[in-house]
């Protein structure tokens, strides 16, 4: 019996809780068959992100190559990314293998504040994978840094999805886990909007929420689901995910995957 085979490039969270060590929990929980190009290694915990040390550009494209000339891989997502250098060679790979999905988690802040990303990596990946994605990801912080548009109400967060969609990013899902009120996310695609909406459950500072949600819509996206049931799918998972989190260490809770 075959797996769907799906694909995260995204930077180690020595915590587990987040990053790649996320994305595989997600994959192997929702069925399918996880890989993974690691552009960073992480010394963190639940509190706070204490180092982090880029890989080489080159050695994040000898992953991808590894993994996408052996397999089909049906699905692709991206998290940290971390300098300019690793951009551009996902970039370069999402063109060369023509991946079927390409779900971008723009991954700018760690939960606990620190900066994941450069400035000048930040606006490659406005140049580079806004345009080449199905699906890009922010949550409202995110949002306001990639647009430069302060959210206020929803009228902001129109006016930002449709600049994102207007660069080229085939949909747009902006997260409101930073709101207030019920856990609200809008989903802007071709035909309209769809409002997304979950109780919020109180249960304080979380770990790895966004990585869990790309990586769960790119599981649903890898096994074949339209991306519209992919979405949906993937906000009912995050949700129970919160609703059972639990306490490992001495800063944020961390998700039952």
């Amino acid at each position: 019996m075959s797996k769907e085979v799906v694909l995260t490039v995204a930077g180690s969270d020595s915590g587990g809780g987040a990053g790649i060590q996320a994305d595989l929990k997600t994959f192997q929980s929702l069925g399918v068959f996880g890989t993974s190009a690691i552009t960073a290694v992480t010394a963190q915990n639940t509190s706070r992100v204490m180092d982090v040390k880029s890989l080489e550009g080159d050695f994040v494209s000898s992953q991808i190559d590894a993994v996408a000339n052996d397999m089909n891989i049906t699905a692709l997502k991206t998290g940290m990314l971390a300098n300019e250098e690793n951009v551009h060679i996902v970039s370069k790979k999402i063109t060369q293998y023509n991946f079927s999905w390409c779900v971008i988690d723009p991954v700018l802040v760690a939960t606990s504040g620190d900066v994941l990303l450069t400035q000048r990596a930040l606006e490659t990946v406005k140049e580079q994978l806004v345009p080449k994605c199905d699906i890009i990801t922010p949550n409202l912080p995110e949002t306001e840094i990639l647009t430069g548009i302060k959210i206020n109400g929803y009228n902001d967060i129109e006016k930002a999805a449709m600049m994102l969609r207007g660069q080229g990013a085939g949909s747009v899902l902006i997260k409101g886990g930073h709101g207030k009120g019920e856990a609200v996310d809008y989903l802007f695609y071709d035909q309209g909007m769809i409002k997304l909406t979950a109780t919020r459950i109180g249960v304080g500072s979380l770990h790895g929420t966004g990585c869990t949600l790309s990586a769960a819509i790119c599981a649903y996206l890898g096994q074949g689901y339209e991306l519209i049931s992919s979405v949906d799918k993937a906000k009912k998972y995050i949700t129970k995910a919160i609703k059972n989190s639990f306490v490992v260490g001495e800063g944020s809770r961390v998700l039952s995957h």
